[in-house]
């Protein structure tokens, strides 16, 4: 049985491969597990994965690529002009949170989108404690979305 601690060294050395994989978002720090971010934005995503969890929004497919694209870039406007954003880096088993330097917002999302194998990611801004997570159901994308406040001078 493998332990909990190579577990997760194996998700970090995992998630630094997936990073490399990424032109428009440039990797700076892991955000520990714990942290106060890791920990709120854990708790929301729990509400979202919910069986009766409603999406802030949804598109059906059926329109092209570059159109569900422009809708999702428009759709996560909010961080559009976050210069540094927390995101969950996808297509690891473990989850792992790092913080990431924003190079071109639209194609940070296009590159999200593409590097995940399940086409659903999540993004945060510790600046707003928003957190939005995209999912791609059988009929069509959900965005769902939450501000959190986070008492970081008293964690």
């Amino acid at each position: 049985m493998v332990s909990q601690n190579i577990k997760k060294k194996i998700a970090i050395l995992n998630a630094k491969n997936e990073m490399n994989k990424f032109s428009f978002l440039e990797f700076f720090e892991y955000e520990m597990d714990g942290s106060v971010w890791v920990s709120q934005f854990e708790k929301t995503l729990k509400k979202f994965r919910s069986i009766d969890s409603t999406p802030l929004l949804n598109k059906e497919y059926g329109d092209s690529q570059s159109n569900n694209l422009k809708w999702i870039v428009d759709s996560l406007g909010y961080f559009k002009d976050k210069q540094e954003l927390l995101i969950l880096v996808p297509n690891i088993l473990e989850p792992i949170w790092v913080n990431v330097k924003v190079i071109s917002f639209e194609k940070s999302i296009e590159e999200l989108l593409t590097i995940s194998q399940t086409n659903e990611f999540t993004i945060g801004d510790k600046s707003t404690g928003r957190i939005a997570q995209l999912f791609c159901e059988e009929e069509g994308y959900e965005i769902h979305t939450e501000v959190s406040y986070v008492d970081v001078e008293n964690y």
